[in-house]
């Protein structure tokens, strides 16, 4: 039971992801801007050609190669740890953290880059420049839960 749920939500992560990025690629130019929630949320279109925040940006084979091997790895880990009974909070961050990198991990090879598209308004203008995407915000989630999990049994 619980792995069809989790192929629904990955699946739910993943095809809403990128639907997301098509309507921005289709709906906002390059660098436009829309505010919402009182300015607090920022929407926009920006192309990543790099790793998280640009880095190896001007080493296109070398961010697809990482992002494949690292996507591999986290396939196999998720894996062995769905084949366990229990650690169902860690294999829903396996799950969140999959589901995001296979978002990107698509962009990265069909699209040449990685759409973001969401941003906050914060008193910190390096901060506000972040832009990110639901695949970004899964694969956070996904590693610290994981590594939340992880630290837990650690303790016992």
């Amino acid at each position: 039971m619980y792995l069809l749920f989790a192929t629904g939500f990955a699946a739910l992560i993943l095809i809403g992801d990128l639907l997301i990025k098509e309507y921005v690629e289709t709906h906002f130019e390059i660098g436009e801007e829309r505010a919402a929630l009182d300015g607090k949320v920022l929407f926009r279109r920006v192309h990543n050609r790099g790793l998280a925040l640009n880095a190896l940006e001007g080493k296109p084979k070398l961010v697809k190669t990482l992002s494949a091997a690292a996507m591999c790895f986290c396939t196999g880990m998720a894996a062995a740890v769905m084949t366990q009974k229990g650690h169902w909070i860690r294999k829903s961050g396996y799950v969140c953290l999959l589901a995001g990198a296979a978002s990107n991990l698509y962009d990265r090879f069909v699209r040449e880059y990685v759409v973001d598209y969401i941003g906050l308004k914060t008193k910190w203008k390096k901060v506000t420049r972040i832009t990110f995407n639901l695949g970004d915000v899964c694969i956070f989630a996904g590693i610290l839960t994981v590594l939340l999990t992880f630290l837990k049994s650690e303790r016992k």
